[in-house]
């Protein structure tokens, strides 16, 4: 019996080392493209490394048991096939990994998900400041902004491929930050987001990077507060940020893409949004999009990259996703009763410290694309955890579980139940 448990133990802690090898692995990966992006096969390396661990994980996971894999459900094939139409649209591959993360993850919960991107991510971010820092890692991207009074400022990219990648390593370590229980973690990491993001304002001068760190450790201070009302009312606020930005990046691309001041303020986006528009399709990518990617340019805008990229439909649907998602954090389902749809409130399904990580990457996508993309954010499997199992990403276990691979004691089912009838 002793040797069941302890085999049994042992497998818990095998798949559980392998959840963190999984997700530290993945952001390396990005994280060495940035630093050695002139060495390709590296990226192509860690990609394989990261298959072979999920692949490993799911068979592990017996998933035959745990995600119905043995009937193939049409929205799990349904969510096989869009992710292969994404690679073939513009060679990326960063919803098929994250289907194939979240089948590997599926098993685990949400919450320790979330502490083992934060953490590897705010490890990764502090190594590569302190390499920096101390001359050990070299800048191969200098910029020099040139600002509307003639004044220029050098703008250091801290060993990376550009400046604004710096916010693509702190942001989900203060996801982290946000999403775990413990306070003292909380503050932990709000201060030392706040000094890494003082750091990067000093040395990148990224805009992008610092109202993005500042507005998520503006959402690490939100999360602090317990009132469910609050919450609740925050959340379905922030619930329409989505479309928010997604219309005004459309405005700002179709009417006011020649404005001077906001050419300025934005770098130039609004220009590059109006082509984006102007070219684009219903469905797939459009002509425009294909050869700014092939001349290894961006879209800086996640929802118009979308549109450029994958066309009007497929941006539509992502935007409906990730609203639906924020909404449902905020304890909002929709529900069939009497043949009819209609919205209900399900106190089950509120997770206050995930709407505010949506949110926070939507922000962050008015002027960056990099949201869904491989290995800088956490989004792309709990997207899918949404679509194919809802439960998934719902308030679990608490994050502290990550690092022991236990429960906490307020975490554990009770050991025995009773219940009282009164005349």
């Amino acid at each position: 019996m002793c040797s069941t448990s302890n085999s049994k133990t042992v497998h818990e802690d095998i798949l559980r080392f392998l959840d963190f090898l999984l997700v530290f692995i993945s952001i390396l990966t990005k994280y060495v493209n940035q630093v050695y992006y002139y060495t390709p096969w590296m990226t192509y390396l860690g990609v394989f490394i990261v298959s072979i661990i999920a692949i490993s994980k799911i068979v592990l996971n017996k998933p035959w048991n745990i995600l119905g894999l043995n009937r193939f459900t049409l929205v799990t094939i349904t969510c096989l096939a869009v992710s292969i139409l994404y690679y073939l649209c513009l060679h990326r591959m960063d919803l098929l990994l994250g289907l194939l993360i979240y089948f590997a993850i599926a098993k685990s919960s949400l919450n320790l998900y979330i502490c083992d991107f934060g953490l590897s991510a705010g490890i990764i971010s502090c190594i590569n400041i302190a390499l920096f820092a101390s001359g050990n890692l070299s800048d191969h991207v200098t910029l020099v902004r040139v600002a509307s009074n003639g004044l220029s400022s050098i703008r250091s990219s801290i060993g990376l491929n550009h400046p604004n990648y710096t916010i693509c390593f702190l942001l989900p370590f203060i996801c982290y930050g946000i999403y775990t229980q413990s306070r003292i973690a909380k503050f932990s990491v709000f201060i030392i987001s706040s000094e890494i993001t003082y750091f990067i304002m000093e040395v990148t001068d990224s805009r992008t990077a610092v109202i993005s760190a500042v507005l998520g450790l503006l959402f690490i201070v939100f999360s602090f507060v317990r009132n469910t009302i609050f919450q609740r009312l925050l959340l379905y606020i922030l619930s329409l940020i989505p479309f928010i930005t997604a219309i005004l990046s459309i405005i700002i691309g179709l009417k006011f893409w020649n404005n001077g001041r906001l050419n300025i303020l934005l770098s130039s986006r609004p220009q590059s949004w109006h082509m984006a528009l102007a070219n684009s399709k219903f469905f797939g990518p459009s002509t425009y999009a294909k050869s700014i990617f092939a001349a290894s340019e961006s879209i800086d805008s996640f929802f118009i990259y979308y549109i450029g990229g994958y066309g009007f439909i497929a941006a539509l649907v992502l935007v409906i996703l990730l609203s639906a998602i924020a909404l449902y954090s905020a304890g909002i389902s929709l529900s069939k009763k009497h043949g009819h749809f209609s919205l209900r409130f399900s106190p089950e399904s509120l997770n206050y410290e995930l709407g505010l990580i949506i949110c926070l990457y939507m922000c962050y996508g008015f002027t960056e694309r990099h949201v869904l993309d491989f290995g800088y954010g956490v989004l792309t499997p709990i997207l899918f955890a949404f679509i194919l199992s809802p439960s998934w990403v719902q308030r679990g276990k608490t994050t502290s579980a990550c690092i022991r691979g236990q429960f906490d004691a307020q975490d554990r089912p009770p050991l025995h139940a009773s219940l009282t009838i009164q005349d």
